[in-house]
Parts: C-alpha cells; structure tokens; sequence
C-alpha cells in the first residue's frame, strides 16, 4: 500500500465502496490506482446484523506501535481510539553455563537466555514435573536490555551446589510477554561431572616365581564421565614410574553414572614386591656407658617394611626417648646414650604384607662403673627391736674388677668389719659374671642401730655410692603419761588442755575415751575452748597404740559446779483419779553433800535433803507423794535444788496428768543385719501411767505381730534370708490394754542365704501353739500321776 495514502482517503474509499460503487469508479474519483482500492477495501469488513452495522479493521504486516481511529463522516468529532501495540514472539530460548559439565562439590549455574522480545519478558525457572518455580527475572532487572523495533532482551541464573543426586535432574525455563496470554518453555537436563570413587585394586594372592604373569584388577565406580584408569608401578606416583597399559571395561549405571573395570596382566619382577631381606653385620660390641650407639639394620623390602628392634627378646619401648629408628628407608637403632642397662643382645626384625625376616644379634658389652641393688628393696627397712636383719648390697660392674667394696653407716662412717662386735659382714665376689655381694648383719638389733646405711664400690672407670638403707627399730609403746596443769575446776573457769605423751616405733597413734566413750578426735591433745562445765567432769583415758602393742594412762577432771536436771529421769507421772504417785527429783551436782532439794506445788513448798545416788557420784535425789483426788490435782511440780556452788539455774518441771495410753515410739532403724535376723531400736515416750508392753508388727495384708518387748529395742532371729520386711513398732500399757499407739512404717532387707530359714509365725500362732503344748503337757502329767496311784492300789 502506498505510504502516501492517507487515513482520510482509506475512509473515503470504503465510505465509496459501502454505497456501490466499483472499485473501478472509487479508484477514478479517488485518483488512486485500482489496487489501493483493493487492498484498502481488504482491510475493512463491514457486516450487517439486526440494523447495526459493523466496521472490521485488518492491519497486515505490522511493524510498530501505531494508534488508529474510527468515526462516522456525520459526526467527525465523536471518535474511538484504537492504541495498537506490536507483539514479537521469540522462537527459541538458549541455556548455558554446564557445557563443559559442572564439577561435583563446588557451585555452579545454569543460564537461560531470550532475545528479540515484546512486550517486556519474564524468565522463570523450575524443576520438571512441579510448579513451583525456584527462581524468576522482574521487569526492573539490570539484564533487561532494548533492542532494535523497541524489542527486549535478558537472562536468569539458577544457582546449583552440585552434587550426585543432580545427575539427570532436569530443569525447566519458561519465558512470558508482560500482558500477553502466551508462553515458552524449554527443558534441561544438567551436565554433572561426577568423582569416581577410590580405585580398589586386587592381586592374586601369594607370592609369584620372578618370570611369572599376573593379574591385577583396578575397580572405580560413580564417575561422570566415564573415569580414565592409569597403572603405575611402585608405592607412590612419580613421573619416572613406569606406566602400565590395562583392558578397560565402561558400564553406565542408571544414574547416568559409569563403572570401570581395568585388567592389567605383568610379569613378574624382583623389583615388583617381595618380603623383606634383612643383614646385619654389628657382631660383637664394647662401648662406654654415656656414649651414642648406631646399631646398623640392612632391609630390601618391597613394599617398605615396618622396623621392630628387640632387646634380649623383649620389644623396644619405642616410648623412651633414648632410642631413634624408623622403617625400612632409615631402619638402623641410634642409642643416644647407652646406659649398662642396654647390655645384651640386640636385633632387627622387617615386616612388610608379604613377610617378615630378622637380622642376626648383635652384642652389646657396656663398659660402667659400679651399679648397686639393694636389699631389702623398700629404702625404710623396719625391724623389730632384740630381732635379726640382714642388709644387703648387689654390685655389678664392668670391668669386674673391684679394687673395693665398703659398707658406711652415716653416724659412724666407714664400717671397720674386723673391730665390730654389733654386727657380721660376709663379702662374696664374683669375677666372672662381674658382680659382687655384700651383706650386713645386725643380731638382737638394739634401739642405737637406727640409722642409715650404704655401701660403696670401685673399678677402673669410677667410684660409686649405694642409695641408704634407713634401719628403723621398732618396739611397743612405752612411758605414756597424761599431763595437765589441773585437774579441778569451778564451773566458768578456763580449763587447760590435757597432753598426751608416749614413745613407740612406728609412732604410736593416740585415742581418748571419757567415762569409758569414745571422746575427741584421734590427737595426742584434748582441746577445751570453752569455760568449765559439768560435762567435763570425768575420767579421761589416752590410748597409745602401734601394730606391736597398746599402752594407756588417765586423769579424772573434776569441775564444781550447781545443781542441775539429771539426764534420763521421769519428767511426767500418769495417775487415775484417786491414785498416789512417788514424785522423784533427781539432781546432778558438786559438790553434791548438803544438796538441798525444793519441790514447789502451786502455793506449797516442800525442802528435802538430797540422797545420794550410789551408782552415781555426781546425782543425788529426793521425792515426795502425790495424791490425785480430783482433777484439779494435776498440774506441775518445780524442783530446785542448791550446793555450796548456789543454786541451779533452772528448774525441774515435773507433770502430774491423768494416765493414758502410751505414746507411739518413734526414730525406728534396724542394725546388726544378717541373713536370719536384725535388730529393731526405737525411742519408747511417754509410758501413760503405768508398764508398757511393746509390740513388733510386720505389714502384710494387714498387721501381723511378731514379737512383744518390755523395751522398744527388740533382736529378731529365725527370720527369711534376702526378704524385706515392712514394719512398725506399736505400744500399750496396763491401764489401757486395748489401746496401741504405732511408729510410723519403717523396713529392712535381711542378707542372702548363709542361716537358717525359717518363716516368721504371727504371734498368736506362737500363743496358739505354746497354749496346745501346755494342754499337752497337763494332759501327760495328769495320766503319770494316775499310773502311780493305780501301781500303789495295786500293791
């Protein structure tokens, strides 16, 4: 169509057309050729329906964005614009980035590339058979470049780390016009290079005749692309090792992944592997203690060996530092200084996977100076005084010749042998296996021959010290005594503190008992930090002990001091109504002569002179009767009570209540535990007025009694071995038989099998059993008292 060809004059000639006229008319009046006419008329369809008509516009060829119009010739100014945009599909998208494949472990990319496009295109990429895209391009991205015609061109990365689960993983760019309902796609498969793994090589076993063939194996699976195997010869790859040429067999596994099998076929060589060779030619060896020492170990081996030296049959400690040698490359021993221990015979010994061998022995003659072992080997020898003991010092040496061999007491010196009249010395040397022995005996060793003793040696190369024999006589403990600057005191008084003395071999260890307990720590000294009281009144016995005897000493500490509340007495009386009751006081005092003892009842007071407790010679006594007429009658009595010293800081408090069932027992435990038996201890309380019959019960499907006690301490027997026992310890008395008053639960496990096994009876099937043998027992003795009478009837 002629560029010329205005839109107004395309008008005219469809306007010309829609009212008849030919073409050939329109194209004479328009003055335009005959085929503009047609092709104008091409462009416009005109259809007709129901009254309406409708102008069709076809744009053929279209190159740029262009705008159009439509209008009717009646009324030019009412117009439709049409904004026409040019669409350019691309027909291909390109993806790069793994053409020379991507190398399993690092990090790569594929890049998808689209040119030639409008309008502006998005790039999306995502993993086949989902739609979930993983990454995708925007509008404002920096890759977005124009083109010629106003198209566009760009790109999108997507980031891999590579590794083998991507081999055959297929991924899918798909691009987009902005505003177009249209789409193209295109599907990638990514190119992996895959590491093969580690060659595994075979041999035949065994060991091959040089001149032989063999065959080794090398196996390599997993790499992408197929793996290239290379055969070298010798333990490690340089590049003047020969190179060996093997049959290659490829598989390809369904990973898209290759096995490779390579088989090469070589004779036999002795440069190829052998076990090791091993010479030595050290033979005999003299050095001097001190010196270094290379100890020379040959070895052919291939492949290396691993050095082993011994030394008189035993391995080397590779862990002393004195010793240096390594494999088959550098396999000779550095001593770095010998010691006279290193004497003896030493060899090599080669292992390799093929074999061992070991060199001949070499030996070793360490020239030294006197060395010593004595005896007994303990430094401390310990010896029990009027015994023997004898002191003994090895000598060896090299050369064995001893000019001489001393012993030496550190009090005295040098021991003259022929003077003394304490001991015997008797010397024994051996030249030929260079050593000498010496001994030192002591008869009826006495307390003066605690010392230390040594003995010394010469050779040629030197004179040597032994190390000290310390001589410890031993006996029992003796001359103990117990000392203190007094041993009275007043009540408030600072106290001394009491010294323990005694002599004894080993030094005697020291314990105190006070009134026969156990008192203190296990030190020679009782320390009092505090002020003089009561409690410290006593006997003090010091015990002076070693494995050889024990000796002991006393003091009795006497502290004066005001009367106080003894320990242990009856502080609460149970009593009916219409009963009396001897109310006690007792009393703790010194002195306690002329004790004075008060009992105070509400507004009455009663002044008794205190008795004095014969089991007791500190605790004196006094009591009074109490009669219950009435309840008012109970209540509390106060004892007080007065010495020289004054009077007792605090009362007595003693209750009068009505009688009751007892109080429970209570801090249960169970000791002296063995298989058939245990004892049970509990602190009874208070006993309600009257005696109290203390009853063991075992907790099985109820309460079972067991045993009665007038005591809360029972001992159990004849019980089951390894069983546990759930128990409690209940409590009556006489006034209120029926009434129990029961510990909290408490329990034991008896020990394993060992006794005898008896199951424990509830108690009223002992009383059951003990009732049927007293009728037994009546019975018999009834029909022995009938028989005698029938025999005296009888005459």
């Amino acid at each position: 169509m002629p560029r010329h060809l205005t839109e107004a004059k395309r008008a005219v000639i469809v306007h010309l057309y829609q009212e008849g006229k030919s073409q050939r008319e329109i194209a004479k009046e328009v003055k335009v050729a005959k085929s503009t006419v047609c092709n104008t008329i091409k462009r416009f369809l005109v259809s007709k329906k129901e009254g309406v008509q409708t102008y069709s516009l076809t744009i053929f060829n279209v190159e740029v964005d262009d705008a159009y119009s439509c209008f009717e010739f009646s009324s030019p100014d009412d117009q439709d614009v049409f904004n026409i945009i040019r669409i350019v599909k691309p027909t291909e998208l390109v993806i790069s980035g793994d053409e020379e494949g991507l190398d399993e472990g690092s990090s790569g990319k594929l890049i998808c590339s689209v040119t030639s496009a409008k309008p502006k295109p998005t790039i999306r990429w995502r993993k086949k058979d989902t739609q979930d895209y993983i990454a995708r391009s925007s509008s404002n991205d920096e890759r977005l470049n124009s083109q010629a015609k106003g198209t566009f061109s760009t790109s999108l990365d997507l980031d891999l780390t590579i590794t083998k689960s991507l081999i055959g993983a297929i991924y899918v760019c798909e691009v987009t016009l902005e505003g177009v309902s249209w789409n193209l796609s295109k599907s990638h498969t990514v190119n992996i290079n895959s590491l093969p793994s580690t060659p595994v090589v075979e041999l035949n076993a065994g060991l091959k005749t040089v001149g032989t063939q063999y065959t080794a194996i090398c196996r390599t699976s997993g790499g992408r692309p197929a793996p290239n195997v290379t055969w070298y010869f010798g333990p490690e790859l340089e590049s003047t090792q020969t190179i060996l040429t093997g049959t290659e067999t490829t598989q390809m596994n369904v990973d898209k992944t290759y096995n490779v099998t390579s088989i090469v076929t070589y004779s036999a060589r002795r440069e190829h592997n052998d076990k090791p060779i091993v010479e030595s030619s050290n033979g005999k060896i003299e050095i001097s203690e001190g010196s270094e020492l290379i100890l020379e170990c040959l070895v052919d081996a291939n492949p290396l060996a691993v050095i082993t030296w011994y030394h008189d049959s035993l391995r080397l400690n590779v862990s002393d530092h004195r010793y240096l040698y390594g494999n088959s490359s550098t396999p000779d021993l550095t001593i770095l200084s010998v010691d006279h221990l290193d004497e003896g015979n030493w060899h090599c010994e080669a292992t390799n996977s093929l074999g061992a061998a070991t060199g001949s022995p070499s030996s070793v003659d360490v020239k030294h100076a006197p060395v010593f072992s004595m005896g007994p080997t303990s430094p401390l020898v310990g010896v029990v005084e009027n015994s023997d003991v004898t002191l003994v010092c090895k000598v060896k040496a090299d050369p064995v010749e001893l000019e001489h061999l001393y012993w030496y007491s550190d009090a005295t010196g040098k021991i003259d042998r022929n003077t003394s009249q304490y001991y015997s010395l008797k010397m024994r040397l051996s030249f030929i296996v260079g050593a000498g022995n010496e001994t030192l005996t002591f008869t009826k060793v006495s307390r003066s021959f605690a010392d230390g003793y040594y003995c010394s040696a010469k050779n040629s190369l030197g004179t040597k010290v032994s190390s000290t024999l310390e001589l410890q006589v031993q006996y029992h403990p003796e001359r103990i005594s117990v000392t203190t600057s007094s041993r009275k005191y007043t009540e408030g008084t600072v106290m001394s503190n009491i010294t323990c003395t005694a002599n004894g071999q080993p030094n005697p260890q020291f314990s105190w008992t006070k009134d026969g307990l156990p008192y203190g720590s296990d030190d020679s000294v009782i320390y009092f930090n505090d002020f003089a009281k009561a409690d410290y009144q006593g006997n003090y016995i010091c015990k002076a002990s070693n494995y050889l005897g024990t000796l002991t000493a006393d003091v009795s500490i006497e502290v004066l001091y005001k009367p106080e509340c003894a320990q242990g007495q009856t502080l609460k009386y149970g009593v009916t109504l219409g009963g009396t009751v001897d109310v006690a006081c007792r009393v703790r005092a010194n002195p306690r002569q002329n004790t004075r003892v008060v009992f105070s009842y509400r507004e009455n007071e009663q002044i008794l002179n205190g008795t004095a407790d014969p089991s007791d010679r500190t605790t004196c006594y006094a009591s009074v009767k109490h009669t219950v007429n009435s309840p008012a009658d109970y209540g509390q009595y106060k004892c007080n009570a007065s010495n020289t010293m004054g009077w007792m800081k605090e009362p007595c408090i003693i209750e009068i209540v009505p009688s009751s069932k007892p109080d429970p027992p209570t801090d249960c435990y169970t000791d002296n535990i063995t298989d058939t038996g245990f004892d049970v201890f509990c602190v009874g309380g208070f006993s309600g007025g009257s005696t109290v019959t203390y009853t063991l019960e075992i907790a099985a499907d109820g309460y079972h009694p067991i045993r009665e006690s007038s005591s809360p301490s029972l001992h159990l027997t004849e019980q089951r071995p390894d069983t546990f026992y759930l128990m409690r310890l209940c409590a009556s008395n006489q006034e209120f038989p029926t009434e129990t008053s029961c510990s909290t639960l408490f329990n034991t496990t008896t020990s394993g099998t060992g006794g005898v096994v008896k199951r424990w009876r509830p108690l009223e099937q002992v009383r059951s059993s003990s009732e049927r043998l007293s009728t037994y027992t009546s019975a018999l003795i009834s029909i022995h008292f009938l028989l005698i009478s029938l025999a005296c009837l009888l005459g």
